[in-house]
């Protein structure tokens, strides 16, 4: 009996044994914070086993694999009861992926504790945008602008963007050396890395050349430049790359279905300026065109003429019949004669009216009923983004495929984002520049007016009338940058933020300059960002996928206020739902062009 009960418990602690070995269950948790990576393994209490990871940049499926790194992360005896983690910066690299799985170590014997876990460490490159070099108005100056692809430096990467140095030198192109250092800036979190010099061209030699270079530094040693070759009367500007250009060309150019004498391509008036730079000859519109083709009948009546000269001289010649001689004779005077008129025709034409020959032929743009916000240029909407500019077709693709998400009326998006940007997703305006009458103007351009002060400190007339519709008065922030004391409008649907204190006596009264580098806000009707669960910042809304989104989901709203989808339109971004739906011809024009209605 004892021998039996002997053997039994032997038996049942075996299978509580093995039961329990069964039940265990471990973890890894990779974490990777600049070039070091922290592994960390979790489990319940079991009896003392030896562990160790393998790190490698492929998932790792053997345990008789060696450890990538060289050399073997430490074998730790434990019994799991807690946390057992280990930190390795060992051959580790920026911007790239590594598996990681951890073994138990009996004897001679791997087994894996835990499945492969991944984790990319973060970058360790610079990432600067196109730099833009252009005279300012007194032409004696000129301002370099540039940034950084922010979308690359987010703040948990090795180098965010704020941490990055620029500094910029001009260099003799013979000899190499230094000319001018200019002093070095650090990038700053509210001007999304957006920086500028001013080169003042009366400090360097007249119309001469100079090797320019901009240099990005980090603390952790990671460099980057950008150059140009830089002259003091005509500027210049970095030279693109040739899908760029090619990109560039197409996007303001309309290439004709057969070439015609003279012509391949008609291009917007800056775009042939451009041109005529290196070609002076070159056709590239109407007007050019026109004369081409003035000059072209021209010369080809003179061949004709001088043709006919000769052949009628010759029959002059050889004919005695007196009636045919004297036929000859007038056909030849006629000939003589149009030939004249025809080498003559340009000067009697340009002595008549100069405007017969020097075709200045315009079309007249169409007038849309859009918010005259200004945009951010290609160059600086990429670095704040990290997107390009995409032509229009390709965002009301973007438009419809949201409205299907959202269960709207794809054209009903379409008309909002018209008539709020015409579909232009590098929206960005502050209103504190729109200078309407007294009775339209926004509270941001009033305070503006009222606060005496510019972004950049110069001071003007506090509460001047005369300033508060003067269209040319401005504030002064640069390119890309927020002053936090007045309302901004973002992206593809103009969606507004607004300062500290908008809207409170005490703003109106003049907001204090201290307040410009503060954060805008959304108003409390907006949702917010699914992905942070925080509201939206102007980067966001300068996405215009997000754009869209956000003007879907008002659009929504709007439709269950208003019951009228038609109406809703009419009432984006507003109170109420309006009961004359005709207020917007750009709103109902292009509806109705989107749903196929004349």
């Amino acid at each position: 009996m004892k021998k039996a009960l002997l053997i039994y418990s032997l038996l049942l602690s075996f299978f509580l044994g093995a039961s329990s070995v069964e039940a265990l269950e471990y973890s890894a948790t990779v974490i990777a914070k600049d070039l070091t990576i922290t592994i960390t393994l979790t489990g319940p209490a079991s009896p003392q086993v030896t562990v160790q990871p393998i790190i490698d940049t492929k998932p790792i499926t053997s345990t008789a694999k060696a450890s990538w790194l060289e050399q073997e992360l430490e074998r730790k005896k434990t019994d799991l009861g807690g946390e057992t983690e280990w930190t390795t910066s060992a051959n580790i690299s920026a911007g790239k992926k590594y598996y990681v799985r951890i073994v138990e170590i009996v004897g001679s014997t791997k087994k894996f504790l835990t499945d492969n876990v991944s984790v990319t460490t973060t970058t360790g490159e610079i990432f600067p945008a196109p730099i833009v070099i252009k005279p300012s108005d007194d032409k004696k100056i000129f301002i370099l602008e540039g940034s950084v692809f922010v979308s690359k430096h987010k703040k948990s990467d090795l180098i965010p963007f704020y941490t990055i140095r620029v500094l910029l030198k001009l260099f003799d192109k013979k000899s190499g050396q230094v000319v001018l250092t200019y002093p070095e800036v650090k990038l700053k979190e509210e001007t999304w890395g957006v920086f500028s010099y001013k080169i003042e061209s009366d400090k360097l030699t007249p119309n001469t050349d100079y090797d320019l270079k901009v240099f990005f530094a980090s603390d952790s040693g990671a460099l980057a430049e950008r150059g140009a070759i830089f002259n003091t009367d005509k500027g210049v500007v970095v030279p693109p790359t040739k899908k760029e250009v090619d990109d560039s060309f197409n996007r303001k150019s309309y290439r004709l279905l057969a070439p015609i004498p003279g012509m391949v391509a008609l291009l917007d008036p800056e775009l042939c300026q451009e041109q005529k730079i290196t070609n002076p000859g070159q056709i590239c519109d109407i007007n050019a065109f026109l004369n081409f083709i003035l000059k072209l009948i021209i010369g080809l009546a003179a061949v004709v003429l001088v043709v006919r000269l000769i052949i009628e001289g010759y029959s002059y010649m050889i004919t005695d019949t007196p009636f045919k001689k004297a036929a000859a004779k007038g056909a030849f005077k006629e000939a003589l004669i149009g030939l004249v008129i025809a080498l003559s025709s340009y000067l009697i034409l340009n002595t008549i009216n100069p405007r017969l020959v020097n075709n200045d032929v315009t079309i007249g743009a169409a007038e849309f009923e859009v918010k005259q916000y200004p945009t951010l240029d290609s160059a600086t909407y990429q670095g704040i983004t990290g997107k390009p500019i995409l032509p229009k077709s390709q965002y009301v693709a973007m438009a419809q495929s949201v409205a299907t998400e959202y269960k709207i009326d794809s054209c009903l998006l379409i008309a909002t984002a018209t008539a709020e940007s015409n579909m232009n997703p590098a929206v960005f305006g502050s209103d504190a520049d729109f200078a309407e009458s007294d009775k339209v103007s926004s509270p941001s351009r009033r305070a503006f007016i009222n606060s005496g002060e510019k972004y950049s400190g110069a001071t003007f007339k506090k509460g001047d009338s005369a300033l508060r519709t003067d269209k040319k008065f401005k504030n002064d922030p640069p390119k890309g940058v927020v002053d936090g004391r007045f309302s901004f409008g973002f992206g593809m649907l103009g969606i507004t933020m607004f300062p500290e204190g908008y809207g409170t006596k005490s703003w109106e009264d003049g907001p204090s300059l201290s307040l410009k580098n503060k954060p805008l806000v959304m108003d409390n009707f907006w949702p917010l960002n699914p992905k942070t669960n925080k509201k939206y910042t102007p980067t966001e809304l300068l996405d215009a996928e997000t754009s869209l989104k956000l003007g879907a989901f008002l659009l929504q709203k709007k439709i269950t206020e208003c019951k009228d989808p038609y109406v809703a339109m009419y009432a984006f971004n507003k109170g109420g739902c309006p009961s004359d739906s005709n207020g917007s011809s750009v709103r109902r024009t292009t509806y109705n062009q989107c749903k196929g209605i004349k």
